[in-house]
């Protein structure tokens, strides 16, 4: 029988505690029982290495009784549980045909006990031993019964080193150990050192994989980092009778979630700004704005920069600068009063690992902002997020602990850090093959951006069309239809692919054609159809008319005739709240008898 085993202790739980005999420290306390520790680990030493002779060889020192006895062995049971985590990663690759192997002095009940305790009991059997990996007895016995494909543990001797020369491939795991930050939080405050142990532990995804290293970084890196800025953030609030932050977007998305929680008594708010918007702004987001904005009361938030691109523009609208903290000042400009940072630093991976979900602000219209692509990986942002949304419902059950707690106000430790969260590798930087409208109608050769041929660059009235869509809630998967697949030959269909890896595949695409060699397009998108047809022939365009559609797009012949057939036909299968767009109304053959459609409009 195939199956794959498993070490228990430091694989598959863990301690709370850096070292197996600090437990016994702890149940000197508990129980309470004075030299408990020494006297524990002597006895050890006198043992053959199980939980019963260890006792025997306790009462022959100490000459308690085996009442007393009883009770230790179950106030130590008992402390392991209590300080025991389950390790995620590895339990989550577990099979219900896996067996687990044990080189532990607690018995088998035990340590069943210590597995039901944190959640797993997710296997078919499990052994115990006493140094038979370490000898490698246990793994001359179990080969008789199973051929076991791999076996992972975190000692290398017994668990990768033993396991081989039985012809076990071992595979070697060490999420166990203390990180730095634990190891320097343990020394200050144990129950914060415990709950980002816990926490991180229960990171979901597996060993090696970007997940799990973006979930890593978070809690080890970013989060704890954050939660110092709120600190001092807060304090200047105090300090200076301030009542609110504007979070700048999209720096802010990740901190204003901590802060709220940390800090409920100060209004926290999304503020959105860019710089395209502070360089190219309107009145309605000058008036969002002033909605939003008090000089006595707001301090804007950013983590990285210079805040250089929005002064110009206060100092337009509103004839000052405004209160600004920043954490990292990137110094191309020069500073001004009422601009406070940590440290001057030209690295941007706080920006990094602090990405939005959402892409950068380029236009503000009435109340709605409009928003580039996302310029990274969505799934990979996404981690970072659903990490710190996890984070936030430990921490709120727990806020005290950190509002009290004076190791996230010193600067010495926290500074120090923040340098080297700068020089780290993060894992983002790795665009995905989105980007703005412009670039993929250039990419593309389509004159709907602002390089190809005419360059009419209507990608810029598309995004703010398109954003629209998007922020429809019952629209889970955009319908488009175009008319017209490319002018110049029937052997690239750009205007298809735009909308393709504009919406990351998340869209059904008709093209609708005169010309039948596009029908070579078919099979080969899966979210791609062509149908070929005349459009000033309303029969043909019948063949779209299966579905419905969120936009529509006739940038076909753009004759007036055929726009107004094409109109007529169509209009009826524009889903309520979608698009019909006539592109090129500038220019319509000038021998038409008809009205022409942008008089007609």
């Amino acid at each position: 029988m195939e199956v794959q085993s498993w070490d228990v202790f430091d694989t598959l739980i863990t301690r709370t505690v850096p070292h197996p005999t600090d437990i016994f420290s702890i149940v000197e306390k508990t129980y309470p029982y004075t030299s408990f520790k020494e006297k524990r680990i002597a006895a050890e030493r006198m043992s053959d290495g199980t939980i019963n002779d260890i006792y025997n060889q306790f009462q022959k020192l100490t000459g308690e009784s085996t009442a007393v006895l009883e009770k230790l062995r179950k106030c130590e049971l008992q402390c392991e549980m209590d300080n025991t985590i389950p390790i995620e990663s590895n339990i989550r690759k577990m099979k219900p045909t896996d067996i687990l192997v044990s080189d532990m002095y607690l018995e088998e009940n035990d340590i069943l006990a210590l597995l039901k305790h944190n959640g797993i009991e997710r296997f078919s059997k499990l052994y115990v031993y006493s140094g038979g990996k370490h000898h490698g007895f246990a793994w001359e016995e179990l080969k008789k019964k199973y051929t076991i494909t791999q076996h992972t543990g975190d000692n290398m001797h017994s668990d990768i080193h033993m396991a081989g020369k039985y012809g076990i491939k071992g595979i070697y795991t060490d999420s166990y150990k203390f990180t730095q930050l634990e190891t320097s939080l343990l020394a200050v405050n144990t129950s914060i050192a415990q709950l980002f142990r816990r926490f991180r532990l229960a990171n979901p995804y597996c060993e090696k994989s970007t997940e799990f290293a973006l979930y890593n970084d978070q809690i080890n890196l970013n989060i704890p980092f954050l939660l110092f800025v709120c600190r001092k953030l807060a304090r200047a609030l105090v300090d200076e009778r301030r009542t609110t932050v504007l979070f700048l977007t999209r720096d802010g998305c990740l901190i204003i979630k901590l802060f709220k929680i940390l800090y409920p008594q100060f209004q926290a708010v999304a503020f959105h700004s860019s710089r395209l918007i502070n360089q190219s702004n309107n009145m309605d987001y000058i008036n969002y704005i002033k909605r939003v904005y008090n000089k006595d009361t707001c301090l804007l938030f950013d983590l990285h920069g210079a805040f250089n691109s929005a002064r110009k523009m206060f100092l337009t609208h509103f004839n000052h600068l405004p209160r600004v903290f920043l954490v990292t000042y990137n110094s191309w400009a020069p500073e001004f009063e009422g601009l406070t940072y940590f440290l001057k630093s030209k690295s941007d991976t706080m920006e990094d690992m602090n990405a939005d979900l959402q892409g950068t602000l380029c236009n503000f219209i009435g109340n709605r902002d409009i928003r580039q692509p996302l310029e990274y990986k969505y799934n990979q942002v996404k981690v970072n997020h659903t990490t710190v949304d996890a984070f936030c419902s430990l921490l709120s059950k727990h806020v005290s602990l950190f509002t009290n707690s004076v190791y996230f106000e010193d600067s010495r430790i926290w500074i120090p850090h923040l340098e080297n969260i700068g020089k780290h590798k993060y894992l983002l930087n790795h665009p995905c093959d989105s980007y703005t409208l412009t670039y993929l109608a250039n990419k593309y050769n389509s004159d709907k951006g602002d390089s190809y041929k005419c360059a009419y660059h209507y990608t810029i009235k598309y995004e703010d069309i398109i954003d629209i869509v998007k922020h429809q809630e019952c629209i889970e998967r955009p319908r488009l239809l175009e008319i017209g697949l490319n002018r110049d030959n029937s052997q690239t269909i750009p205007s298809l692919m735009i909308w393709k890896d504009y919406f990351h595949d998340n869209v059904d695409i008709t093209g609708f054609d005169i010309q039948e060699d596009f029908l070579k397009f078919n099979g080969k998108h899966k979210n791609i159809r062509i149908m070929v047809g005349d459009q000033s022939n309303p029969i043909d365009l019948h063949q779209v008319r299966d579905t419905s559609y969120h936009i529509i797009i006739d940038d076909g012949y753009h004759a007036s005739e055929h726009q107004q057939v094409s109109f007529k036909t169509l209009w009826d299968y524009v889903e309520p709240g979608g698009f019909y767009i006539i592109e090129d109304l500038h220019w319509q053959p000038t021998n038409e008898s008809c009205m022409k459609t942008r008089y007609m409009f």
